[in-house]
């Protein structure tokens, strides 16, 4: 008898039941994230780390209904975000206050949420996590089209592995099958509930009193020595010029150069004023950013506000790289009260905020810095402020110069969204996180040139 040529080798088998494995681990991580809503249970994709490690970003936590006399601190509840009502928390109880109230934090923050949740504002409790099942749901809503192209590849792939029909036949259901896969997978992920989860913090600040000396060397000299992504500098009549020698291109809207410098050896800088909300003066770095955005950057410029009691956006990430941003964030902005703001993550949960006021006419340097741990860091002439843990929004996106939007963000600027009113100058952008002593070297090496 002849042997059975439409049966797999062992090779072929072992594959086909490799796919076959993983296929049933996908379909049941899906049944078990829906499931339960037929009991009235709700699936909450999250959206931050800040309940890192015990839930990540992109987990699904399905939440059964609960009342807040129910809980016992070690849960976690999902509540109507007291900070931004429009928006769901998910936080692990601490503790409970005298007057009922429910004070959260999140595992992977320093201190707890700054502002207690009524008893009314819990919606459920934390009773199932199924394990990254919403990043392809988080992806969509950034406009991530590349990381999902990659999962319905994916899928598509595994279905074909799993079958047993003949080549030529696998290839056609392949194709067939990655469509039903992009539906499946968008069915199964965009469709429990997505709501960012916001983290109480706190920061701490120094004053930097050493530095890294480089005899010598200019302000300039040491910013490329530092090797940033892009540096403009003002110097000439092209603003969108990027003197870091990575010839980087910029899109520009009614930005310009004119004189005075913000230090002895800068003789133009960019006026970035405006009276208008609505695309504002601004300059974007080109071209778009992909794998969700920067993780670990760090944004160094120079600014003169003489305009008391007006803030403004200097510098930020975006979705857009022009007029309105579905998503905005790694934003630093003045307040009308003149404080400095550096935040990321949707509308600023993990910001600092300087207690010192810079309306005041005069030039100031600054540095905002995110490791890849998490770590912030705002230098500001010298002076440090640091806070521990954040976690950025993910989608690919543009660093923005300029105008841009700030609505939701904490001492928003008013009237909104107008711009900065000041001056810019010597702006940098790192792919990394520098050092708070190459910072402040970089300061005193401008200081020196007088």
């Amino acid at each position: 008898m002849s042997p059975d040529r439409t049966a797999p080798s062992s090779p072929r088998l072992v594959i086909m039941l490799l796919a076959r494995l993983l296929l049933a681990t996908c379909v049941g991580l899906a049944f078990w994230a829906v499931a339960p809503m037929i009991l009235g249970w709700m699936p909450t994709t999250v959206s931050s780390g800040s309940m890192e490690p015990a839930i990540v970003t992109g987990d699904v936590v399905v939440t059964k209904p609960a009342a807040a006399d129910e809980l016992a601190p070690g849960q976690v509840p999902l509540v109507t975000d007291p900070d931004h009502p429009d928006k769901l928390r998910l936080h692990r109880l601490e503790r409970v206050e005298a007057d009922g109230r429910l004070v959260l934090r999140g595992d992977a923050n320093p201190a707890a949420d700054s502002t207690p949740v009524s008893p009314d504002a819990v919606r459920g409790v934390g009773v199932l996590r199924i394990p990254l099942l919403g990043l392809p749901g988080l992806w969509w809503r950034a406009g991530n089209i590349g990381a999902l192209a990659g999962c319905v590849v994916t899928l598509g792939v595994l279905l074909l592995l799993a079958s047993e029909k003949p080549l030529s036949r696998r290839l056609g259901i392949g194709a067939a099958a990655s469509g039903a896969a992009a539906t499946v997978l968008i069915a199964t992920t965009v469709v429990p509930a997505f709501r960012p989860a916001y983290a109480g913090f706190s920061d701490t600040t120094q004053a930097s009193g050493s530095f890294v000396s480089a005899p010598g060397m200019t302000y300039r000299q040491q910013v490329l020595s530092d090797k940033p992504l892009v540096f403009w500098e003002g110097e000439s009549g092209d603003a969108t010029l990027d003197t870091s020698g990575n010839g980087q291109t910029t899109d520009y809207h009614g930005i310009t150069t004119a004189s005075p410098g913000s230090h002895p050896n800068s003789d133009q800088s960019f006026t970035v004023a405006g009276d208008t909300n609505y695309n504002g003066p601004h300059m974007t770095l080109q071209p778009r950013i992909l794998n969700a955005g920067p993780r670990e950057f760090s944004l160094e410029l120079w600014f003169n506000n003489p305009v008391a009691g007006r803030g403004g956006r200097m510098i930020g990430f975006g979705l857009y790289p022009t007029n309105y941003d579905t998503y905005y964030d790694r934003v630093v902005y003045m307040t009308t009260k003149g404080t400095v703001i550096f935040g990321v993550g949707p509308y600023g949960p993990h910001r600092i905020e300087t207690t010192k006021r810079y309306d005041d006419g005069k030039w100031h340097h600054l540095a905002a810095t995110r490791a890849s741990d998490g770590t912030m860091q705002l230098i500001i002439d010298g002076e440090k402020l640091s806070k521990p843990t954040s976690e950025v929004q993910y989608y690919d996106g543009f660093w923005r110069v300029g105008w841009g939007q700030l609505d939701g963000w904490p001492e928003e600027p008013m009237p909104r969204n107008l711009p900065f009113p000041g001056r810019l100058d010597d702006i940098a952008i790192y792919d990394k996180a520098l050092p708070a002593a190459h910072v402040t070297s970089h300061y005193e090496a401008a200081l020196g040139e007088g």
